[in-house]
């Protein structure tokens, strides 16, 4: 939080020597206050790197039972081994939603909030190099007449909410500096099955860890113009761009499976949509 304050306290510079950009303000009509809500639906965000490379996985999770239906591969059910104790997710992409009030007084807002992410990625996917795979001659070729079984890790979404907390200061009509600070909620899965007919069917799922991303960032916004008598209502543009941290909760599953967490920095960009319930000029 003393960064975040740090960080409201160069918004705070930024209000006294930005006075040339509302040279004409009077004609925009800034609110003396305004009360509303704040959505954001569908924000792209990543966090590059998040997963390093991940090794010395241990048998349990490479060994899987032949399908039932290789029959015509194998006269009896065997455990196929994937030699391969590594694999590298790579970077975590996600569609970031929250919802929460925001209040403003003349250039200034302040919000906050929930939010609930939907991981893009790391994900499983046939013939995406996202998975350590075998087929039936010990080797890794995909194709007609294999058989193959696999394992990888992907991240997916979580009901335990985030919050997060923003403020921000309008420079001039159609452009805000913000700073932020939040935290976001997912989790890590390890799956193994198998590959056939290129697709994915599993054969267990291995709930690895509970991740929480805490992130302080700073942002621009661009307000496109909507007339003089909507400054810094309805929609918003924006980038933001800051330094995450992640806190790992690894589960009794995963025992002592070592996954790498490696990122420092994460980007986000978007769209925001502001209404305001109550306004005073």
């Amino acid at each position: 939080m003393v960064r975040l304050a740090r960080s409201v306290a160069v918004i705070g510079l930024v209000i006294l020597s930005s006075n040339w950009a509302f040279a004409d303000e009077e004609k925009y009509k800034i609110p003396n206050f305004s009360l509303g809500m704040n959505f954001q639906l569908l924000t792209i965000e990543t966090v590059p790197h998040n997963f390093g490379t991940t090794g010395n996985i241990p048998l349990r999770f490479r060994q899987i039972p032949s399908h039932p239906d290789d029959t015509w591969i194998y006269q009896n059910p065997v455990i196929k081994t994937i030699s391969s104790d590594s694999v590298k997710p790579g970077a975590l992409f996600y569609f970031g939603n929250r919802i929460g009030p925001e209040v403003a007084v003349y250039r200034l807002k302040f919000r906050s909030g929930i939010n609930v992410i939907i991981p893009l990625a790391p994900k499983l996917m046939p013939d995406a190099n996202s998975t350590r795979e075998v087929n039936q001659f010990g080797t890794s070729v995909r194709g007609e007449g294999t058989s193959l079984v696999y394992y990888g890790i992907e991240a997916r979404g979580t009901k335990k909410p985030g919050f997060y907390y923003e403020a921000e200061v309008h420079i001039s009509k159609k452009f805000s500096l913000l700073a932020g600070y939040g935290k976001e909620n997912y989790n890590v899965f390890l799956q193994n099955g198998y590959d056939r007919w290129n697709k994915f069917s599993k054969y267990r799922n291995y709930h690895l860890s509970s991740n929480q991303i805490e992130k302080r960032y700073l942002g621009l916004n661009w307000w496109p113009d909507r007339g003089e008598d909507d400054f810094g209502d309805f929609g918003d543009l924006f980038v933001n761009i800051g330094k995450v941290s992640t806190l790992v909760s690894p589960s009794q599953e995963a025992g002592d499976l070592p996954v790498n967490y490696g990122a420092n920095w994460f980007m986000s960009f978007g769209s925001s949509l502001h209404l305001a319930f109550l306004k005073s000029k």
